[in-house]
């Protein structure tokens, strides 16, 4: 499977950035039943969490489909979870819908924004290590890694100017690192109407937990087989249009595609898209509609 470099020129690949502002958002879940509280709430380990670990982890439906897509950290007696800043309050409001009697408090830290460092040597550069967490007085910084990709996030009302003089980080040129790393985003790639393991989170699903909203359906899916269709890479030459629909070579719909991304400086594109199993394989021609543009799969 190749890792998002594979899917870069040298230039973006071998290229580390800080990202400022960065889309991402933290919630701070403490007290005596935190962690019992989301452990059984998302599909990751959380009573199983050290202090300064930091994994990824879903929130799904009954019917095992995603509400939202995190990092959950524990820092001392804290819990504390990262997920995309467009989807902080309505996670919080789940979290609020099923807090009963339980002895904790939610909270979503006021004013604080977010940075990222993100690149191929990202924790080199941060001294970090990769999916883990800290905290320095009000600044809490997440590292994590996915395909080749690195990043250290860094949050706070008040943040300290950056370590280092790095090139700024567009938004065009993150989108394509996010996509060509398979990052699934919240609400484009991956919403209520998408099973977790078709959106390729299996890193974020702990198999040797106990019961969690949707487990059933996952456990079910992991017992007797695979989903239908799954979240690929995608990369073809031209425009990247919007609605985009995939066919095979004969006119055949086969799969749609998510997040769109042109690959700065070169005549590339690069997508998400969800495909059946039999043609998710690295290599497989398709072919784009509207227009008739050639797409190969990447895995």
């Amino acid at each position: 499977m190749p890792t998002y470099a594979d899917l870069l020129p040298e230039s973006l690949a071998g290229q580390t950035w800080l990202h400022a502002p960065a889309p991402f958002a933290c919630l701070r879940v403490h007290g005596p039943d935190a962690a019992s509280f989301l452990h059984r709430l998302c599909t990751q380990d959380v009573e199983g969490l050290r202090d300064g670990d930091a994994r990824p982890a879903a929130f799904l439906t009954a019917k095992g489909k995603v509400e939202a897509l995190v990092w959950i950290a524990r820092l001392g007696e804290e819990l504390w979870i990262e997920t995309q800043a467009q989807a902080a309050a309505s996670l919080a409001a789940l979290l609020d819908r099923y807090h009963f009697s339980e002895k904790l408090a939610i909270e979503t830290p006021a004013n604080w924004t977010c940075r990222q460092v993100v690149g191929a040597h990202a924790h080199a550069r941060t001294g970090q290590a990769a999916s883990s967490a800290h905290r320095d007085g009000g600044v809490v910084r997440f590292a994590g890694a996915a395909s080749g990709l690195q990043w250290v996030r860094t949050h706070g009302a008040s943040l300290p100017p950056a370590s280092e003089d790095l090139p700024l980080l567009d938004e065009p040129t993150w989108q394509c690192l996010r996509v060509a790393a398979g990052l699934p985003w919240t609400g484009i790639d991956a919403d209520t109407t998408t099973l977790a393991l078709e959106a390729g989170i299996d890193d974020h699903v702990s198999l040797t937990k106990g019961c969690y909203t949707g487990q059933e359906i996952v456990a079910r899916i992991h017992t007797y087989g695979h989903t239908n269709r799954r979240l690929c890479r995608l990369r073809w030459r031209g425009s990247a249009p919007s609605g985009a629909q995939l066919t095979d070579p004969s006119g055949e719909p086969v799969g749609r595609v998510t997040s769109i991304a042109p690959v700065p400086g070169t005549d590339f594109v690069l997508a998400l898209g969800y495909l059946p199993h039999e043609l998710a394989n690295p290599g497989t021609q398709l072919v784009l509609t509207p227009g008739g543009t050639a797409v190969e799969v990447c895995g």
